[in-house]
């Protein structure tokens, strides 16, 4: 009898969800769509490896000026890995951030904030959105520390403007050093700077 693969027990813990959850603007965007070269090609090798990768909780960190593709790439990566790979994702974005906040103790939220910290593959998009010390910033920490402690994969986007030779010092000044630690290995040759 075959051990299940990573991916099978994902498939058997989580329900596939019918439609990719991301927002209706991003719902026809392929590799074909990001504009720039080198992002369209690190996602699609990611793809290629995520049999490999996935379980290792490495997923892309796309970091850097607005207006890059860099969600357009996270979002045709995660439909990509739902598509083929039959695999159970979901997106969290600063809009269901600041819908949280505002029913923070209700159980709906809590179901929520559960299966982002335990579904298999998230795409986290513009995690530097909220405002440090704020409730969505809490989120944002408490989730990216639950998903790095289990070894699950989280695709980053953030409009954050990093000099290649800082990378993450940034973000640790926005999130503290845990947080980009847990960025930085997350994303292990995975980080893309747009500028």
């Amino acid at each position: 009898m075959n051990p299940m693969s990573w991916a099978d027990l994902a498939r058997a813990r989580f329900a596939m969800p019918q439609v990719l959850p991301v927002p209706l603007r991003y719902a026809s965007v392929t590799f074909e769509t990001i504009g720039d070269a080198r992002l369209r090609e690190k996602v699609v090798d990611y793809l290629r490896r995520f049999e490999e990768l996935g379980p290792l909780g490495i997923a892309p960190a796309l970091i850097g000026a607005a207006r890059e593709f860099k969600t357009v790439a996270a979002v045709a990566l995660l439909k990509a890995i739902w598509q083929t790979h039959r695999f159970p994702v979901d997106y969290m974005g600063c809009g269901h951030l600041l819908a949280l906040e505002i029913d923070k103790f209700s159980d709906s939220v809590r179901k929520r904030l559960k299966n982002w910290r335990e579904i298999p593959l998230l795409l986290m998009d513009d995690f530097a959105a909220p405002a440090p010390g704020s409730f969505g910033a809490a989120v944002v920490l408490d989730v990216c520390a639950a998903r790095f402690d289990a070894l699950l994969p989280t695709i980053y986007t953030a409009n954050l403007k990093l000099p290649r030779s800082a990378e993450f010092g940034r973000v640790e000044e926005l999130y503290g050093p845990l947080f980009a630690r847990r960025l930085e290995d997350g994303a292990k040759g995975f980080t893309v700077l747009v500028d």
